[in-house]
């Protein structure tokens, strides 16, 4: 039997797997990267929104913190 003609069979076949495989890889990690870069930026685009929603009801509470401040103030200076 000749085995020559076997391993450069398997060799062959070896090559081609490896390159199927390695082409794969680089489709898989494509994917897996456009798909977390673009849910990336939708969290970001919801902590944006988040953050400018978070910092007007900061505003809001102080603005009603310094109202019941000076409520508080007049009513220590008129007793």
């Amino acid at each position: 039997m000749d085995y020559s003609a076997i391993r450069a069979v398997i060799s062959i076949l070896s090559f081609i797997i490896l390159v199927i495989g390695a082409i794969a890889g680089y489709l898989a990690f494509r994917k897996i990267t456009s798909n977390h870069l673009h849910h990336l930026d939708e969290d970001v685009k919801a902590l944006t929104t988040d953050v400018k929603t978070n910092t007007a009801n900061i505003a809001n509470i102080d603005k009603n913190v310094a109202i019941i401040a000076t409520k508080l103030e007049c009513k220590i200076e008129k007793k």
